[in-house]
């Protein structure tokens, strides 16, 4: 039995899920280990498949693992603070240790769910983060060698998550410097807790690299941040998704009025934009859930959207064409036909359209176009896998001057990218021409471009364009639901200040939580951007409900008070 059947199956991605797998590889097999956009971690991260020749499915693997490593020691700390919670005479039993543990993988896999079995950044770095915060909870409760170890650990596992995702980067300087400064001012100092600097060391590779290669000491290059400024910190946007087929939707704020960004509002002194946009990006990660990360909407056409009729456009790359909108009537007598013009060295390096999609595996699609040419001639619909070329499928057709909707029909093979080609066959096609009609050279017409699940050609769906409801949905109970959570979960840190304000440790925990929240309400949100915040909120709260339950249990008052005021 083959290791490849034993893996779990990517889920349909897109966009930067699908740059990361070759970015490693080009690490491994080149030595291109850096980036101006994405830290060296992210390089050295997805390079591990290539590394242990192994395939790339063996990432969601590495997700779980590192998943079911951080619910155990969110566990494990919530076990060693209940000893001071509960009555120390009282000893949890079996069913509560299930249920802390139950918890904590269930509000893991929840968060992490939308982007678990992808090739994104996003889970190995959060839950590098979650590893290294359980970790340095824990380092409360114990001193000497073990409390070093535990803390260089933990210092390490948050330096690897801002070195694969940037995102975390401004979050764990920040609790370093908080653990530094409560180092210095507590009068219990434990100096074990200076070696959090240690999470430093793999972000201080980034900046090394950077220096080496641009002579400036920062994370990336200078015009990368200011990108990065100018993208978020000056729009007014409160959410963004992904959407299938390929697009995007912009979020703007919902019962208020906000047309700057956050830096302009400050500028301006326009605090009510900025109050807006803040509470609005609020509502984004409370009010809204999808359990994926890139959301099907309700249309059957896979294709980019407003591209079906647009054939040659931007999103249409065009090899040894020439293209010219608008130029000829459709099918339906409308002039919104698109009229391809090959050139002349086409005839050897090939001439088409294509556009690449991300699709399921193992699903038959079906890929349709009309076509028609100024002269008869012979052309191609061909469907490929981008990661290596493999030709699925290839058809040539013998067009005329009357516009007739041709069709060809493939298997995906796995989880990935594939592109569909309108124009010459490709090399690997076996069938080259039509049966008495000559080689593509003349201009040529396509409209309409459908590819749509299933072994049949179906009815054209033409453009659909998407109602904001049916891409997320607001409601009420989910941001009642997490204003709840998120203020159970303050209670509980301020009930437990021995631990999360008076330790350093636990500080820098507290501050870190703080960061990384407030640095998710400050860029354009992505609902995986809250992915560590809404994972610890959840489980202090489910936590604090589980002590509270506790304590009426035994009727009797916990030490959580007597605690909080060490």
């Amino acid at each position: 039995m083959s290791i490849n059947t034993l893996l779990p199956e990517f889920a349909s991605q897109c966009c930067d899920a699908l740059y990361y797998p070759n970015m490693g590889a080009a690490c491994t097999n080149a030595g291109v280990c850096y980036g101006d956009l994405r830290p060296g971690g992210t390089y050295y991260w997805f390079s591990l498949p290539t590394r242990l020749g192994l395939p790339d499915e063996v990432l969601i693997l590495f997700n779980f693992f590192l998943l079911l490593l951080s619910s155990l020691l969110a566990t494990l700390f919530f076990l060693q603070i209940s000893a001071k919670i509960i009555n120390p005479n009282q000893k949890i039993g079996d069913l509560g240790k299930f249920f802390l543990a139950a918890s904590s993988i269930g509000i893991h896999f929840l968060f992490l769910a939308p982007v678990i079995f992808t090739t994104l950044s996003d889970p190995p770095a959060a839950l590098f983060l979650l590893i290294g915060a359980w970790g340095l909870l824990l380092s409360c409760f114990i001193s000497g060698t073990k409390q070093f170890l535990l803390i260089l650990f933990a210092s390490l596992s948050l330096g690897g998550a801002a070195w694969i995702r940037a995102f975390y980067l401004y979050p764990v300087m920040a609790c370093i410097g908080i653990c530094l400064l409560a180092l210095i001012c507590s009068p219990r100092r434990k100096w074990s807790h200076v070696f959090i600097v240690f999470a430093l060391t793999l972000p201080g590779l980034q900046f090394y690299n950077t220096y080496s290669i641009t002579g400036s000491w920062a994370y990336f290059a200078g015009n990368e941040a200011d990108r990065w400024t100018n993208s978020h910190l000056n729009s007014p946007l409160i959410g963004y998704d992904t959407l299938f087929p390929k697009g995007g939707h912009m979020w703007r704020p919902r019962v208020c009025a906000a047309y700057i960004g956050i830096i302009p509002s400050l500028q301006a002194r326009d605090y009510s934009s900025l109050l807006c946009i803040l509470a609005n990006r609020w509502g984004f990660y409370a009010a809204t859930y999808v359990p994926t990360n890139y959301i099907y909407p309700d249309t059957k056409n896979r294709l980019y959207r407003d591209t079906v009729e647009e054939i040659g456009g931007d999103m249409w790359p065009q090899q040894n064409l020439d293209w010219q909108a608008n130029t000829s009537k459709d099918p339906f007598g409308n002039m919104t036909a698109d009229r391809l013009i090959p050139k002349p060295y086409g005839l050897i390096d090939g001439a088409y359209v294509s556009q690449w999609v991300p699709l399921p595996a193992n699903k038959e699609h079906t890929f349709s176009a009309w076509l028609w040419a100024e002269n008869p001639t012979t052309i191609s619909l061909a469907m490929t896998r981008h990661k290596d070329g493999k030709l699925l499928a290839c058809t040539s057709f013998g067009v005329t001057q009357q516009p007739e909707r041709f069709s060809i029909t493939a298997k995906t093979i796995g989880n990935s990218e594939y592109g569909v080609l309108i124009g010459t066959p490709p090399s690997s096609c076996n069938d080259k021409l039509a049966s008495g009609f000559p080689q593509l050279t003349t201009p040529f017409y396509a409209w309409g471009a459908q590819l749509e699940e299933g072994a049949q050609m179906t009815e054209y769906a033409g453009i659909k364009f998407l109602e904001n409801d049916s891409i997320r949905v607001w409601h009420v109970w989910l941001l009642v639901g997490n204003g709840l959570a998120l203020l159970a979960a303050i209670l509980f840190i301020i009930r437990a200040r021995a631990v999360f304000l008076l330790e350093p440790a636990g500080l820098t925990v507290s501050a870190l939580i703080a960061a990384i929240f407030a640095e998710a309400l400050l860029i354009i949100p992505e609902q995986r951007f809250a992915i560590t915040f809404m994972i610890c909120i959840w489980l202090l709260a489910s936590a604090h409900l589980f002590f509270l339950l506790v304590r009426r249990t035994l009727r009797q008052p916990t030490n959580l008070d007597a605690t909080s005021q060490e």
